[in-house]
């Protein structure tokens, strides 16, 4: 009987955390899943791909390498009593860097990049829709130490991040609605975060199933909405 409990429970916090990521309204920021791959030599290739996330990484040189990636988070559609709510969070980046294999197993990574997106939610009642939309950049700086060999790989990396909202477009939202959801002068002033994160990869030498664990703590006062506590799953190919 404990037993059954217990597994209940687990299952009511899975679904809790998975309705909360995927139809939560009015976050600005969702953190993307940290690129972190196992480039050892040149012309090596990673690709992964979670639920919301999609990456890429290219050994240019024996040390130098691209990474790629994209995310589509919190796409959706959900309804109230009287109300119509949709939401779009879409972002992409880019970067390069410097990693270095250490010995057999260790490698050391640095990539620095930029990205854009967009966030928009629409609040669609019987007689008027609310409408917010906004544009943003960042730039981040990412270093990592990590182990890899055939079958299981772990790298622990923190990623340093500057995101700036411009291009603010609302209809029907009142001042008093933008400060209750915390976008009220968004476009105002930089965001600041700092992001450590544990990748675990496990399976074969070229395709891997991975979990990633990515806190993001904000280092301004400054309020926004987003998650700080995040998790990743998907799957990793490598060529």
């Amino acid at each position: 009987m404990r037993s059954s409990k217990s597994f209940s429970k687990v299952q009511l916090i899975f679904v809790s955390f998975f309705f909360l990521t995927f139809t939560a309204c009015k976050v600005s920021y969702i953190p993307s899943m940290h690129n972190v791959p196992s480039l050892k030599q040149k012309n090596d290739v990673q690709l992964s791909a979670s639920l919301s996330n999609f990456q890429g990484a290219y050994a240019v040189t024996d040390n130098v390498g691209l990474i790629l990636d994209a995310q589509i988070s919190g796409f959706g559609k959900s309804s109230g009593t009287d109300v119509t709510y949709t939401k779009r969070r879409q972002f992409i980046e880019g970067g390069a860097g410097y990693f270095k294999q250490m010995d057999d197993n260790n490698i050391f990574q640095c990539f620095g990049g930029a990205g854009y997106g967009i966030v928009s939610f629409d609040n669609v009642y019987s007689s008027y829709t609310e409408h917010y939309k906004a544009s943003a950049t960042k730039i981040f700086i990412q270093p990592s130490f990590g182990y890899s060999d055939k079958n299981f790989d772990v790298a622990f990396a923190v990623k340093a991040m500057s995101m700036k909202f411009f291009g603010v477009d609302t209809t029907n939202y009142s001042v008093y609605s933008l400060k209750s959801d915390d976008l009220y002068n968004i476009d105002k002033h930089p965001y600041i975060f700092l992001e450590p994160s544990l990748t675990a990869r496990a399976g074969s030498e070229n395709a891997k199933v991975f979990l990633q664990l990515l806190y993001s703590n904000k280092m301004n006062a400054e309020p926004i909405r987003y998650y700080s506590l995040n998790f990743y799953l998907g799957i990793s190919f490598r060529f």
